[in-house]
């Protein structure tokens, strides 16, 4: 007996309804998109707080994040140079209790940090990080939000 496939439509339909959005208004409209957050050059040991506001035009599904710094180095399989902690700030939910280092994170060699399941932003969610330098060096930081645009129908 073969296994009961569920539909991607109906189980991405639920996905966006466990997510406050009406899979009904749902269209065929999705597009890959990425988020950058780049906080300004952070002092060695010191801190930083960005904020990403996401775009209106459309829901954010978040399938992975990526991110690397100036200071990585091609033959470090396992960069260590950040830990960050981020939240929603329209929910107030955080996304872990502590910051999370870049190796745990963002997988060997700033691979991506696949999510077990998706991840829906409405439009305009607005998303607040906390960066940490673990280094005794200036660092830039370039963190990526990998997904898709899910653009809904209005009419």
């Amino acid at each position: 007996m073969g296994r009961n496939k569920s539909s991607p439509i109906i189980t991405f339909n639920y996905l966006l309804f466990m997510n406050g959005i009406q899979p009904s208004l749902l269209t065929e409209v999705q597009i890959p998109f990425v988020y950058i957050v780049t906080p300004d050059q952070i002092s060695g040991n010191a801190s930083d707080l960005d904020t990403l506001n996401m775009q209106s035009d459309s829901a954010f599904e978040l399938h992975a994040i990526m991110a690397s710094t100036d200071l990585d180095a091609d033959t470090d399989f396992m960069p260590n140079n950040f830990s960050v902690s981020f939240s929603d700030q329209n929910t107030g939910r955080s996304w872990m209790n502590a910051r999370v280092p870049q190796r745990i994170l963002c997988g060997p060699s700033n691979g991506l940090g696949r999510l077990f399941l998706p991840v829906i932003f409405p439009p305009q969610t607005s998303l607040s990080f906390d960066f940490l330098n673990l280094t005794g060096s200036n660092i830039n930081i370039t963190l990526a939000l990998v997904g898709r645009k899910l653009f809904t129908n209005q009419a």
